[in-house]
């Protein structure tokens, strides 16, 4: 159970949960990826590939992108290295990147 080491089963409710891909999540809200203006992400750790699904969408180039960048990592070389490659990646598709307190803010000035 993340970050509680010691539940007791009786405060643990099992409950079904969706997967959906990103393509099914745009389409859900009945939309395309180009619709998509401002997207936040706080996923506990798993925020850099998650972006990096969406950003695998044909046209999603959000005006404003916001994720997590401290923190949830826990320094394992995955996550970071997933981390420092959306960072690469957003620099590269023209946003600005600038940290707010635990976030990381991406602007498109491109």
């Amino acid at each position: 159970f993340h970050r509680v080491p010691h539940v007791k089963k009786e405060y643990i409710d099992e409950l079904p949960v969706r997967c959906a891909t990103p393509s099914d999540l745009v389409a859900d809200v009945g939309a395309s990826a180009e619709h998509v203006a401002f997207m936040a992400v706080d996923t506990e750790g798993f925020d850099a590939q998650l972006l990096a699904m969406f950003f695998e969408l044909p046209g999603f180039e959000p005006s404003v992108v916001q994720f997590e960048w401290a923190g949830h990592h826990g320094n394992e070389t995955a996550k970071v290295g997933a981390l420092a490659d959306i960072v690469r990646a957003l620099h590269a598709r023209g946003y600005e990147l600038r940290k707010e307190h635990e976030n990381m803010v991406a602007r498109r000035v491109a």
